[in-house]
């Protein structure tokens, strides 16, 4: 897998949200990941500077958490 420049990362991320009709915050996290077919989990996390992951369960399916002090 190749490594991704910042700028290119920030046009993927534009188009996402371009996609979706977004162009301010706060961005609907659940409406987009669900839209892209992730699951979305909200969990306590010890770190309160965290607001959330991304990661794949055992199945190898794409999971994001959101810290539900945020």
């Amino acid at each position: 897998m190749s490594k991704l420049k910042r700028i290119e990362v920030e046009k993927r991320a534009r188009d996402l949200l371009d996609a979706h009709g977004i162009d301010s915050a706060p961005v609907p996290v659940e409406l987009v990941a669900k839209d892209l077919g992730f699951n979305v989990i909200h969990r306590y996390f010890d770190d309160h500077n965290l607001s959330g992951t991304v990661m794949r369960d055992s199945d190898g399916e794409v999971v994001i958490g959101i810290n539900t002090l945020h």
